[in-house]
């Protein structure tokens, strides 16, 4: 078989791997959009051409260095062109035909000696998308597209070998055998010889930057490893095959309408599996995500800006013990009475103004300045009548301090209802105070006398040490569980305080 029939059955066969491999989706449409598709539009899927421009460089007998070309006098460089057609199979493989052309040269100056030919090259070749079996994060529009290429194919080349110094052709010789031209033995001449074919194995890897969703360029790098030992015309005994490398700069247009969309060269599946994932984490983020750390998930929490090491509910809401509707980390009172009206701060409304809230007012008209007791019943405070009480400085009201469970310590949140009956105290010289201990039903009556009267002297000893109120003025009293507020709870916080009374 001639050298123009074996090029005419490499085309036939490839146009037929390039037609039956059009006919199959390789884009990212779905079952529905395939079989909506005309003839034309599945043929092009996928399919686009490209053009390179670069250069080959033989690697041969006859050539001045081992790995890298020369310039000056018979330079190495040989111009190349290619022309490409690809058609995509998957996201990770395409096929490409490719017919390359171009000169082959080498120089010997040690031997005098230097080789011209020309090459035509035919081959196809499976291309695997680099870029799209690595995981990119970075998201947004796919510009680079990197791969390697590996082929088979068929290369027809003819090289001559010329002297240095006269440009004339080496016919015959004992060391080397010019392939370039032969004698016709009929004619006598000197003819060119027939072209060589020999199978060819490209392989290399290249580089694609999109410019638009059709057109592309492109930078390649490929060596091609031939069965002979022929390419540069000098076939000298002993040595190894000869290849030659292409180095090229081109374009690639792809026919599809939509090319960003359909190209699966471009669309990287495990980026889509990769956001896929991201979705669902981001979705069980979302069940266990506690932007506020208060122990509630945010897709459960009512309250999304709780603050920090706030107590709350199974929905995420600020704890609020009396139902006052005011948090207790931000209520003044945290006993309200279940129903009573407060205000801003969760402390009850008191409409005569005499510092007892209205639920617990039993004298809910008194006159303002009156001097009243826990309950807003209003006393006088000299044991003889010729005694007056000074009540002009004072709340005219003689708060309780609340206590902890077990304990008989004054926290910091007594201190505003400390310093009031200090006030009073001190703009009513003659007023003597019974301060009573109090105690919730949880132990036993001997404890529960014992923590009361704990309590009531600690709240003597801050009156004495902290304001230089007189303990001869303050009779300590203790009633255990004896006088509770809240009958119908054993632990409510409101049994565990200190009351306070003029003494008689």
């Amino acid at each position: 078989m001639n050298m123009k029939n074996k090029i005419l059955l490499s085309l036939l066969l490839l146009s037929q791997v390039f037609f039956v491999a059009s006919a199959q989706d390789a884009g990212t449409t779905t079952a529905t959009e395939k079989s909506e598709k005309s003839f034309t539009q599945k043929l092009m899927t996928n399919v686009s051409i490209g053009a390179n421009v670069g250069t080959l460089i033989c690697f041969a007998d006859i050539r001045q260095y081992d790995w890298y070309p020369v310039f000056k006098n018979k330079n190495e460089w040989g111009p190349a062109a290619s022309l490409q057609l690809n058609k995509g199979i998957s996201p990770a493989f395409s096929l490409q035909g490719q017919l390359l052309m171009g000169g082959l040269r080498g120089t010997r100056r040690d031997l005098n000696i230097y080789s011209r030919g020309n090459t035509m090259e035919m081959t196809l070749n499976g291309i695997i998308h680099l870029s799209n079996l690595i995981l990119s994060k970075k998201g947004g529009e796919k510009k680079w597209s990197y791969y390697f290429t590996i082929g088979v194919g068929l290369t027809s080349f003819r090289s001559q070998v010329y002297y240095l110094n006269s440009d004339l052709p080496v016919i015959g010789g004992v060391a080397a055998l010019s392939q370039g031209y032969a004698y016709n033995t009929t004619t006598g001449e000197l003819e060119k010889a027939a072209r060589t074919t020999e199978t060819v194995i490209p392989y290399g890897i290249g580089i694609k930057y999109k410019l638009s969703p059709s057109l592309q360029l492109g930078f390649e790098m490929t060596s091609r490893l031939t069965n002979t030992d022929k390419l540069d015309g000098y076939n000298y005994v002993g040595s190894a095959k000869d290849f030659y490398t292409y180095t090229a700069l081109g374009l690639t247009y792809k026919f599809a309408k939509d090319a960003t969309k359909e190209d699966a060269e471009w669309n990287n599946p495990l980026e889509d599996m990769y956001t896929e994932l991201m979705k669902g984490q981001e979705k069980l983020e979302g069940l266990t995500s506690d932007a506020d750390a208060d122990g509630v998930a945010d897709i459960f929490d009512k309250e999304a800006n709780t603050p920090k090491g706030v107590a709350v509910d199974g929905s995420g809401k600020s704890l609020d013990i009396d139902e006052d509707g005011v948090a207790d980390y931000m209520d003044a009172d945290r006993f309200t009475p279940k129903g009573a009206k407060v205000d801003a701060n969760g402390r009850e409304l008191d409409a005569d103004g005499d510092g007892v809230p209205d639920s617990r007012d039993l004298e809910p008209n008194t006159k303002k300045g009156t001097l009243v007791n826990f309950q807003g019943v209003s006393i006088n405070a000299a044991p003889s009548t010729t005694s007056t009480v000074n009540t002009s400085a004072s709340t005219g009201y003689l708060p309780s301090i609340f206590f902890k469970v077990n304990s008989s310590s004054v926290d910091y949140s007594n201190y505003e209802r400390l310093a009031t009956i200090a006030q009073v105290m001190k703009t009513n010289a003659n007023v003597k105070l019974n301060v009573i201990g109090n105690a919730d039903k949880s132990g036993s009556e001997s404890y529960n006398l014992e923590i009361s009267k704990r309590r009531a002297q600690a709240v003597v000893d801050h009156l004495v040490k902290i304001y230089g109120i007189s303990a001869s003025r303050l009779n300590v009293v203790a009633k255990g569980s004896q006088a509770p507020l809240a009958s119908g709870d054993p632990k409510a916080e409101v049994n565990r305080r200190v009351d306070f009374e003029i003494s008689k």
